[in-house]
């Protein structure tokens, strides 16, 4: 017979499994704040959930970086026991990277960070409406301010760019040069593709792309796709916002919104399957099992956006 039963781990791997899942939780509630700042929140609350949100990253980053973490991990890592066994040495693999970057931030940037994105979110949202770009700039330019003393803060190889090592928190090993060779050959090819269908002369009809129809129906058929796609609704949701996004908040609970106009069905419509696309794929990871270790999150942003791009353009638009 098989032996199914969970590996025993080393008391040092349980205790920083246990750090971890807490630093998560942490996590979650912030991204719950978030979510809850671009959909419900009520716009008289903004000062107050820049507060909430800058003390909530400070909290995290201070667990997440405690001497106590750094010394599990140093001892986990030293364990040959762990070193063979592949989920285990994945996990502490992964902390290791995002602990020595994380350690890298001075707590004061950790905190002034959350607090201006918060604040930053909630002027933007106003200068949109009125499209008043003279408003929001100089908060975005305080956002690239920090975004800036960041990148100094964790630094990057010798012969790169301060880009490098922004991109390698969302898509890590990525250079920037990297990313300038791919787009150059796609651009070699897409160009000339694009300006032959341009001067073709052939135009699709559009027209129901204009047609007008009550958001309050074209919310209710989006709830039905995003069903038939298979998103579970028992353990998500599917809101409105300015811009649509989707939220990972925890096991049981993934967010995503979209974006409605009377006259635009088709582009809420590309919005809903882009964001069910990112929405599924958090709802199949293994969340339940192993929620706060990095074997339950994402690989990275460039896996995130395959998932939203495929359902939106090789699904939705074919």
């Amino acid at each position: 017979m098989t032996d199914t039963a969970a590996p025993q781990y080393p008391a040092a791997y349980n205790e920083l499994m246990r750090l971890m899942r807490e630093a998560a939780t942490l996590r979650s509630t912030s991204s719950l704040l978030g979510w809850d700042q671009e959909t419900y929140m009520p716009p008289a609350a903004a000062e107050f959930r820049a507060e909430q949100m800058a003390l909530l990253s400070s909290l995290l980053h201070e667990r997440f970086t405690s001497p106590r973490v750094g010394e599990l991990l140093a001892q986990c890592e030293a364990d040959p026991v762990l070193a063979d066994d592949a989920t285990a040495a994945a996990n502490l693999r992964e902390l290791r990277r995002d602990y020595g970057r994380a350690t890298r931030l001075p707590p004061d940037l950790v905190h002034e960070m959350a607090e201006t994105s918060s604040r930053a979110m909630h002027v933007w949202r106003e200068a949109r409406d009125r499209n008043d770009f003279a408003t929001f700039a100089p908060w975005l330019e305080k956002v690239v301010g920090l975004v800036r003393r960041k990148a100094e803060a964790y630094g990057w190889p010798e012969g790169g760019e301060p880009y490098d090592a922004l991109l390698d928190e969302f898509e890590p090993g990525m250079t920037t040069a990297r990313v300038t060779q791919t787009f150059d050959a796609l651009r070699a090819g897409l160009a000339p593709l694009i300006r032959a269908v341009a001067e073709s002369g052939v135009r699709p009809d559009t027209t129901w792309q204009q047609a007008r129809i009550p958001v309050a129906r074209q919310m209710a058929f989006n709830r039905a796709l995003v069903e038939k796609m298979g998103f579970d609704l028992e353990a998500g949701r599917l809101d409105e916002s300015v811009h649509p996004f989707c939220e990972g908040v925890g096991p049981g609970d993934t967010r995503m919104t979209s974006r409605y106009t009377e006259d635009q069905v088709a582009s809420a419509l590309a919005s809903t399957m882009h964001e069910t696309g990112h929405a599924l794929y958090e709802q199949n990871l293994p969340k339940a099992e192993r929620f706060g270790e990095p074997l339950g999150e994402s690989a990275s942003m460039g896996i995130h956006e395959s998932q939203s791009r495929m359902w939106e353009n090789l699904v939705g638009r074919s």
